[in-house]
């Protein structure tokens, strides 16, 4: 069932970048021509934002006592990062655009052309980045569990051996305009805390394997280019033409510029 989760995130038209453009998508970075989704997701980027500045308000609230105030500090910085990634990939979504839809237009030309030797070095750096991507994924999702219900199933451990005088935990150091220290407040801080911890985890998650998978799809691409390189004079029984010649060289001079470009 795992399988055929992950099979189903592949895209045709991105042989490399199905998972990710599917991550983009569903996390509202890659912005939908629909106003109505588009209204959705800009909502939820402006809660991650009020959450964060709920951060500093609270960190400036408890400036006095300098051990809550680091530990909250050390929250709001990993928020704050997270929320400034989500911003300036939407900020420059058209380049970001630009930069995958030409990695997946070169792939597929290269598929193409059936070269037996460039089909294999693609299929050896895409089954690399889906394995650094789920596996990084996986990690990002674990994290997340850990740091959204471990002090929950903490305080229910100890409620449950009659610790009663146990404090409720507190996920992360946040202003709210209520009274977060008794019930329902304390439990609606708390699903507001865990819902943005997953949606901070989940952009964080796809924005950096987004950048890797790019930055292997590089390195593998420069290393079909030297192929093809070593292969302009290569001529078979009946020899190699002048034109032959030009065109290889003309070809391994497009695929350079169309990288650096």
């Amino acid at each position: 069932m795992l399988f055929n989760s992950l099979s189903s995130l592949e895209d045709p038209a991105h042989p490399l970048l199905g998972p990710n453009f599917w991550g983009l998508r569903k996390l509202g970075m890659c912005l939908s021509d629909r106003k109505s989704v588009r209204a959705i997701y800009s909502i939820v980027l402006w809660l991650s934002i009020m959450f964060v500045i709920t951060e500093y308000i609270e960190l400036y609230c408890i400036r006095s006592n300098l051990t809550a105030a680091l530990k909250n500090l050390s929250n709001t910085t990993l928020t704050h990062v997270t929320v400034i990634k989500v911003i300036t990939f939407i900020i420059w979504q058209k380049d970001w655009m630009s930069v995958m839809n030409h990695v997946s237009t070169l792939e597929l030309c290269q598929l193409n052309e059936k070269n037996e030797d460039t089909i294999n070095i693609i299929r050896k750096y895409t089954k690399y980045s889906r394995n650094l991507s789920y596996c990084y994924w996986a990690l990002v999702l674990i994290s997340v569990l850990i740091f959204g219900f471990g002090p929950l199933a903490h305080y229910f451990f100890l409620v449950y051996m009659n610790e009663w005088d146990t404090p409720f935990p507190e996920i992360v150091s946040s202003w709210v305009p209520f009274d977060k220290t008794s019930d329902p407040g304390r439990w609606v801080l708390t699903v507001i805390q865990i819902m943005m911890a997953f949606y901070n985890g989940a952009t964080l998650g796809i924005y950096d394997s987004n950048v890797f998978v790019l930055m292997t799809f590089f390195s593998a691409q420069f290393e079909i280019l030297r192929l093809n390189c070593e292969r302009i004079f290569e001529s078979g029984h009946e020899g190699i033409t002048y034109s032959e010649t030009f065109q290889r060289i003309q070809k391994c001079h497009y695929h350079h510029v169309y990288l650096v470009k």
